[in-house]
């Protein structure tokens, strides 16, 4: 299928199409392409394939083999592997694969960087959010009040994580800093932040995506949540007074730049 622009893909789907780029014609005269010729272009095409199929499961192996030297994981190597066995079979007939051209694909072809995960896109919906009430005249973000509350105290102020809780409960959403103390006296905190199984707030801010669920549901947000590394089932959480079941998440994750690397 062929398009202008790429629809909104999931991670998972984008992964499993190869997408070709066509660049604009610059001077260059478009090709001449009827019906009839593209008719018998296909019908030729087919025939040589049908004729080399006996070949393709050799020439899949080298390509894949080679794909996988060069860096491809598995679904790459393929995903591509099986694209350039069809046109090996379509557009030549010797048994062998020359060298040079296979190190010219997989130059071709360089391992890209997997696309992110679906529960780093969950994370990054979530912290991107911007919630109430306004401060210094503009709205924060969910990862603004988790900054917040990663601050140290201080004796004329009251406890930042108590006043990022007042706002982050409204949306089922709670921060929890622990120092802790080793028996040598060294200090160290935990920090985590529980987001609520079911909440109305929550609901609000996943809105419009794919996390958001229906009435009456489970939240997909949860499923998604439980796969970064490090989340913890929560029994029970009290949310601004409403207890739920929750799902708690290590804030050095939330807010390091591993979080998009995993």
């Amino acid at each position: 299928f062929g398009s202008i622009l790429l629809p909104g893909l999931t991670p998972q789907d984008l992964s499993r199409i190869t997408v070709f780029e066509l660049e604009p014609l610059r001077g260059e005269k478009p090709p001449a392409i009827s019906a009839n010729k593209l008719k018998a272009m296909g019908d030729a095409l087919t025939r040589r394939l049908v004729d080399g199929w006996p070949r393709f499961d050799e020439v899949f192996a080298r390509y894949r083999e080679a794909l996988m030297t060069a860096g491809h994981r598995g679904r790459s190597a393929d995903q591509y592997g099986i694209l350039l066995a069809c046109a090996e079979l379509m557009l030549h007939d010797h048994a062998e694969i020359p060298s040079d051209e296979l190190e010219l694909w997989c130059e071709r072809l360089p391992p890209e960087r997997e696309a992110s995960k679906d529960h780093q896109n969950c994370v990054a919906h979530l912290l991107t959010a911007p919630i109430d009430p306004y401060r210094g005249g503009g709205r924060r973000t969910v990862a603004q009040w988790l900054d917040d509350a990663m601050l140290a105290p201080t004796p004329n102020s009251p406890s930042p994580v108590a006043e990022a809780n007042k706002v982050l409960e409204t949306y089922g959403l709670s921060v929890e800093v622990i120092e802790l103390v080793s028996a040598a006296g060294d200090r160290t905190r935990s920090s985590g932040l529980y987001v609520a199984n079911t909440h109305r707030g929550l609901a609000q801010l996943f809105e419009g995506s794919h996390w958001a669920g229906q009435s009456g549901t489970t939240s997909p947000w949860v499923q998604a949540l439980r796969r970064v590394p490090g989340a913890e089932k929560v029994q029970f959480r009290r949310f601004a007074g409403y207890g739920a079941r929750a799902t708690r998440l290590p804030l050095d994750y939330l807010l390091g730049d591993h979080a998009s690397e995993d």
